[in-house]
Order: structure tokens, then sequence, then C-alpha cells
């Protein structure tokens, strides 16, 4: 018997989906029932394409998803904000009862929330580059930030984007304040604010933390050669405060 896999890359998976825009489809709701999807970078791609999308920042239980749940829990009448909600809900419960470990997390995003999460991010990088150029011990406070944010399964260079805001407001809060530091808090207080009004249903274990429903990568030592080929990182600033950290 031969076996083959099938898979295709996040700028596939773009394309296809705008291809199926332009065709005159429209897809309300992007639902990914697989392992650490509901990252900033994937929100990204997707934001033209679906309204809503659900997915799991941890490792998934291999059970999946209760289908079985889900569509007994709508109607006709079920609006696209309800099913998005129903279907992150109909998992909390399931897991709550099969996932022993209690690690598991779903989350549902209003993508057109996006773009304003976005804008705030590259605020808050070039603030930061700004500040390593100006100080290289603040990549000490940077780190601190991280080590202390929530990092997604087994994956600790996947960071939850709202705990590392919170942590690095509660590390610069421990340092001398200055002008830029006090505006960088603001940013990141905004920042907080934009993320949790885009999360439509945020679920998560017992046993995992601080996680609000959106990850970002943040890695510890060297950046994928791939990330580079994301719509994320040619079009944000987030890359270019991560070479400017790591360096």
């Amino acid at each position: 018997m031969k076996l083959t896999v099938l898979y295709i890359q996040n700028n596939e998976f773009e394309s296809i989906l705008k291809d199926i825009k332009e065709y005159g489809y429209k897809i309300d709701i992007i639902g990914t029932d697989c392992c650490k999807m509901a990252m900033l970078e994937i929100m990204y791609q997707l934001k033209n394409c679906t309204d809503y999308f659900i997915g799991s920042q941890n490792c998934e239980i291999a059970d999946g998803w209760n289908y079985f749940e889900i569509f007994n829990n709508i109607n006709d009448n079920t609006s696209l904000e309800d099913f998005s909600f129903i279907s992150v809900n109909t998992y909390n419960n399931y897991c709550q009862k099969h996932a022993y470990e209690g690690l598991y997390t779903l989350s549902s995003i209003n993508l057109n929330k996006i773009d304003r999460i976005v804008e705030n991010l590259n605020k808050i990088s070039s603030i930061l580059i700004n500040m390593i150029n100006q100080d290289n011990l603040i990549k000490n406070v940077i780190k601190n930030a991280r080590a202390r944010s929530a990092f997604i399964c087994n994956s600790p260079y996947y960071t939850d984007l709202y705990s590392f805001y919170d942590e690095l407001i509660f590390e610069l809060n421990k340092i001398d304040q200055r002008q830029e530091q006090n505006y960088l808090i603001g940013i990141l207080n905004e920042g907080k604010t934009l993320i949790a009004d885009a999360i439509v249903a945020n679920y998560f274990g017992k046993n995992i933390s601080k996680v609000k429903g959106i990850s970002i990568y943040f890695p510890k030592a060297v950046i994928d050669r791939s990330y580079s080929y994301s719509s994320f990182a040619k079009e944000t600033n987030w890359p270019n405060f991560l070479n400017k950290f790591l360096n």
C-alpha cells in the first residue's frame, strides 16, 4: 500500500481562499481543528477572506472538536458570532470531561478587528526597536517579560500576545520611568484592549493559564527561515523587532 500525505503551506492556504473569494464565494467562518493554529500570523493571512476564525493556541486533544454537540446546538437563526461561540463552548464542555491533563485551548476571533491589533503591534515593535537602539539593556526587560509569558504547548517559541503585553508592562514598571516607557505602557494597554475586544470566546484547561486566544511567533534564538515568506512577516514590523532583539 502506498501512502500519500498531502498538505498546503500557509501562503498556499491564503492564495486558495483569495481565489474562492474572487470567484464570488464568501466563507463566513474558518475553523481549524488542529494544533497551534490560533496565531496572529494565520489570522492576518485570513482576515480578508472570512469574518470569524476558530483555532487552538495549544496542542489539541486527539478527539478533536465535538461536532455532534455543535450541530445539535444550532438552527437556521444562529448568527455567525453565535456559531463561533458555540463551537468553542462545546469543545470546552467536552474537554472538561475528557482532557485529563487540562492543557487544552480554543478561541474564536472576529477577524474584522485584526487590522487594529496589527497596527498597534507595529507601533509597539517600532518603540521597542528604538529603545534597544538607545539602551541595549532593555533586551533584558523584554527577555524577562517573554519568560514570564504563557508559552504554547511544546513550542516555547509561540507566545500568547496578551500575556506578553501584560508581562512587559509589569517589567517596565520595575525600572526607572522615562517618557518613552510611559508612552509604550499606554500603547501596550491599548493592545490588550484591542485583543480582548476581538475575542468572541476563549476557553482553556485548568492547567494552562494566562492565554487570551491569540499567539505570536517569538523565538528565543533564531528566526526560522520559512517565517520570512509569510504575509505577516513581509507586511508588519514584528520581524524587524525580532531581528533587532535577537541580534
